[in-house]
């Protein structure tokens, strides 16, 4: 009936299973082995960025690159329409897994830059990307919606092999975020846009907003 909300609940699997064929096969290097991350499938920086920290391997010294294991909703999602493999706006990179994969493999960070026109662009970017695969690891998708398990193996030139799996990615609720860190975020993602005074009073404003009679006070600060 109009003006009503239908609860019905469609099997995710069998929706899963209408997606098209695996794109740009004949991009990615298989019998390799890497796998993802940061990432809830809708954040799949923080997943990914979880999986790689402090792991950043030049681009020189890279061998084979593949998502190899995650749960099959984030490959469905962030990995199987050819546009993830060549995104073309900051919407579609920042859910592309093989360009998430390669932007943390690379910086070791994600930043108001990873997702730059210039960084789309980078011909060093696409290159890295076409050395990651993106597959379902069974395993993970039993954890699925549970846990957002991924797990990722690089290859380096020399045949050394770097590992690191993520069952709750930081930013899930299981491994929630410290204030601190959701400062650190904040002060990242603005500093090229807001001065360091108004970032100042903005975090200021918002620990203390159980408190406040009223938001006008934030609001202004986030409009000017």
């Amino acid at each position: 009936a109009r003006g009503t909300v239908s609860r019905r609940r469609y099997p995710a699997p069998r929706a899963l299973d209408r997606f098209p064929p695996f794109p740009a096969a004949d991009r990615i290097l298989t019998g390799s082995s890497i796998s993802p991350p940061r990432p809830a499938t809708i954040q799949p920086g923080r997943r990914i960025r979880g999986v790689v920290e402090h792991a950043v391997v030049p681009v020189s010294e890279q061998r084979t690159l593949a998502e190899e294991t995650t749960y099959k909703a984030a490959v469905a999602m962030m990995g199987k329409d050819a546009n993830r493999w060549a995104p073309g706006t900051h919407e579609t990179a920042d859910h592309s897994m093989p360009f998430c994969v390669a932007s943390a493999l690379r910086d070791g960070e994600f930043n108001d830059h990873t997702f730059s026109s210039e960084r789309l662009h980078d011909p060093a970017m696409l290159t890295l990307m076409a050395k990651v695969k993106v597959a379902e690891e069974p395993r993970h998708t039993a954890r699925y919606p549970e846990a957002a398990p991924s797990s990722v193996r690089v290859r380096m030139k020399g045949g050394a092999t770097v590992e690191k799996e993520v069952i709750y990615p930081k930013g899930h609720a299981k491994a929630p975020m410290s204030e601190a860190e959701v400062i650190a975020k904040f002060n990242t993602m603005t500093s090229g846009r807001v001065d360091a005074g108004r970032r100042s009073q903005v975090i200021d404003c918002v620990l203390r907003f159980d408190k406040a009679g009223d938001v006008s006070g934030l609001l202004a600060l986030l409009a000017n």
